[in-house]
């Protein structure tokens, strides 16, 4: 079971991406000012409940530059802990994130 909660009143809620896999995108609820070689733990204002499976981030392709650095496993499950997205700023330039935007993708596997 995958249970996603809103901890803070400007989080916007993750929907499945595609019907037919178990990926979600990630927002940020701050917005974030990143220069060359920066790394930012980013608010999500979300808890995440996903017991029984295994979890992978995904960078957000349409911020250039910006990729995310906790990969496999990382978020935390049923401990009343925020689930924080780690990004780093690989490109030349600086790097404007707005609040609520797109910042990650969660996908989910089935643990065997």
């Amino acid at each position: 079971m995958i249970n996603w909660k809103r901890i803070s009143a400007c989080a916007i809620l993750p929907r499945q991406i595609h019907k037919d896999q178990l990926v979600y995108r990630v927002n940020t609820v701050v917005g974030l000012f990143l220069v060359p070689g920066e790394s930012v733990l980013v608010h999500t204002g979300l808890m995440l409940d996903y017991q029984g499976y295994t979890c992978f981030l995904t960078s957000a392709s349409f911020i250039d530059g910006v990729v995310v650095i906790n990969k496999d496993g990382t978020l935390p499950t049923s401990r009343g802990e925020e689930v924080k997205i780690a990004i780093r700023n690989i490109g030349a330039e600086c790097v404007t994130i707005e609040n609520g935007s797109p910042i990650a993708q969660v996908v989910f596997v089935l643990k065997h």
